[in-house]
Order: C-alpha cells, then structure tokens, then sequence
C-alpha cells in the first residue's frame, strides 16, 4: 500500500475491539464485511504530524461505520448475526435466542464443523432460485368485470433455493400480441413497467407482487391488450444472471394467457378476529364474501400464526359446508390448542388456501388481525 492509502484507512482506534466482523447485515442472503473505526485513542503518533497542507494527518483518518459488498452478488450466504467480541457459531442462535446447553464446538455436528471462534461460517445451502408459480389477470375494476382497456397482473414469486434473498427483487413483465415477439409492457410515459418485492424471501416460501397495464392511445402502448403476459423475476443486473446469483437461472419466468374473468366467483377476505382462551388455546374466526359472479362450493379457510407465505405457522383449517352465492358473507371459526404462555402472535387467515376455487382474483384471499393476540394464563 502507498503511504496515502495508509493515511486514508488509518485509525487511532482501539483496534483490539474494532476489528472488521462478517455477516449478512442487509439481509441479501450473502455475506458482507462491516468495520467500526474511531479516533478514540492518541496510540497514533503520527497523527500529529502534518501534510503537505499544515493540517494533522489526524484530520485524514477515517472513521465511523462502513459496509462493503459485493456489487455483483457474488459473496457466499452468511448467518446474519455478531453479537459480540467473543462471537463463536455454538454459543447463540442466528434469531438471537441463547442455547441452554452450548454445543461442543470443536466437535462435529451434524456433519459441520463448527470450531470457529471469532469467525462467522458459510451458511447451509448453496443459492436461491426464484421462480414465478403463479400468474393471474384480473380487471382493474374489481370483481368479475370486464378487462376492457386495463388489466391487473398479480404474480407469486418464489424461492425454490436453500439460501434466502433479501428485499428488492425487481420484477418485470412482457406481453405478446398474436404470433409476434415479446415486448416489454410499458405505462404511458413509454417506461418499462416493474414490480419490487418488498419482503425477503425464505428457501420453499413466496412473496405476493401487482402491476396493472392500460392500454393509452397516442401511447408507445399497443391498441388493445396483449394475448399472453410473461412476468419475469429478478431482471436488471448482468445480462446473463439478473442481480441474484442463482442456482438456475432458466425458470425465473412464468406466461399466461389473457382472457377476461368471465362468470367466475371471487372469494374476498373481510376480517379475522381471535378469541384468547386459556393457554395454550384460542380461537379464530375469519368472514369473507363473494363478491364475484358466480357461486362458491365448499370454500375451505386455513389459520396461520404469521404470514403463510413468509413461513407462518400453521394453526387449524376449517370448512364453509355450503354454497357461498354472489354478494353473499359468510363467516367460519376454528380453536387451536398450539400457543405457547407469553407469545403474542399476528392471525393470519386464507380462504381457498389450496386454490382449488378458480376465482376472479386469487390475491384477495388473505387476511389477518388487527393486533397480535395471546393465550391467557391460568
């Protein structure tokens, strides 16, 4: 190193606890470095000498907080936690939580090694895969009704890997018109229109994402909407790969047909309100409605204890037994007995959670409380 660049990543830190330490700290799903420096203690003589300016090489220092990562997506996955100077994997978990027996850490176990004091391990997996399991086209005008000259397009994006990624998936979506070439779907500035998914998305689960498209004349839109949408995930980036590394990179995309809803039901969640009982007991009940044009036979509701699709934990499924008709709303309830003493937990609800109802617009289907609730001590 030159003696400038010496200057610039100096420090009169007290470098015996500020010391650079690993992790994945934005919660990407990749590793990143983070250094804390400070100009704390006068152990640096030479910061009192002076450039060639008459200013103390003090003044140069760098200091304070900074975070380095690889722009490309290229870092190994890492545990998302270092919560202290004597970190070791065996002595806290990666949720925070403390052991009660720490693991003998310069054994193996389950097949890892985990002697690691003061280092942070590549987590378990290899990289996500993001696919798109399920597209749909609904009107932007609610229900059943005509798409005329606009159209919802409502994706779920999901993670097939065994490495997580982190918020900021961007989205995009083409459309094809008869036998000719796909072409980006734009709004009515000629822009390219995306989707960001807002959430991280864990390995085997999926995250809920919405675009809506209007035809515009005058427009660089085309007259009339197209015969088939692709949505793609994960676009931006390098050309070959997005910005995700992934462990394949060939199923990112998903195509439908677009065709109008037609004489179909839309079962749509109003409200999920629980009960607290005695722990470890509650009960839940959710009321929905049919607010599109047809019946619904038999409409089955599931009750998580979080989001489903984020890894909620299942709780009870219940059964409407009967013909829900247009307009009508109908309400259902189920006990669990899978709460633990002292743990609010958020009710969600979702409605057809199998998707065995072909409805109108499958994204109104979920729903939860309005606050956490809790089991009642005896």
């Amino acid at each position: 190193l030159t003696g400038e660049t010496l200057f610039k990543e100096a420090s009169e830190s007290r470098t015996r606890i500020e010391y650079p330490i690993v992790a994945d700290a934005d919660n990407d799903g990749n590793a990143e470095i983070i250094f804390a420096t400070s100009t704390e203690s006068g152990f640096c003589s030479q910061g009192n000498e002076e450039d060639a300016e008459g200013q103390p090489l003090r003044a140069r220092y760098n200091y304070g907080i900074e975070m380095w990562g690889d722009a490309a997506d290229r870092w190994v996955p890492s545990r998302r936690i270092w919560n202290q100077h004597a970190y070791h994997v065996t002595h806290i978990r990666e949720d925070g939580s403390i052991p009660t027996e720490e693991l003998r850490g310069w054994r193996s176990t389950n097949g890892r090694q985990f002697n690691t004091y003061r280092a942070q391990p590549r987590s378990a997996g290899v990289a996500p895969d993001l696919t798109i399991p399920q597209v749909s086209i609904r009107s932007a005008a609610g229900a059943c009704s005509a798409l005329n000259d606009s159209m919802v397009i409502d994706a779920l994006v999901g993670n097939e890997g065994d490495v997580r990624v982190g918020t900021g998936i961007r989205v995009g979506f083409m459309g094809q018109w008869g036998d000719g070439e796909w072409e980006p779907l734009v709004d009515e500035d000629g822009a390219p229109i995306e989707a960001v998914v807002e959430s991280t998305i864990q390995p085997g689960r999926r995250a809920r994402i919405s675009a809506q498209y209007r035809v515009t004349v005058g427009r660089p839109n085309r007259e009339g909407l197209p015969d088939r949408v692709r949505v793609i995930a994960d676009i931006g980036g390098d050309p070959d790969f997005g910005v995700e590394r992934e462990c394949n990179e060939s199923n990112n995309s998903a195509d439908v047909d677009v065709r109008d809803p037609g004489n179909l039901p839309d079962l749509r969640l109003d409200t999920v309100e629980a009960q607290p009982l005695f722990c470890p007991s509650i009960e839940m009940t959710a009321t929905f409605t049919n607010v599109g044009a047809a019946a619904a036979e038999n409409p089955s509701v599931a009750f998580y204890a979080g989001y489903p699709d984020q890894g909620g934990f299942y709780l009870a499924i219940t059964q409407y037994h009967g013909v829900v008709e247009p307009g009508q709303q109908v309400s259902v309830t189920a006990g669990t007995a899978k709460l633990s003493l002292g743990q609010p937990v958020r009710i969600y609800a979702t409605v057809d959670h199998l998707q065995q109802i072909p409805e109108c617009d499958e994204s109104n289907n979920g729903g939860r409380t309005e606050r956490p609730v809790q089991c009642l001590a005896r």
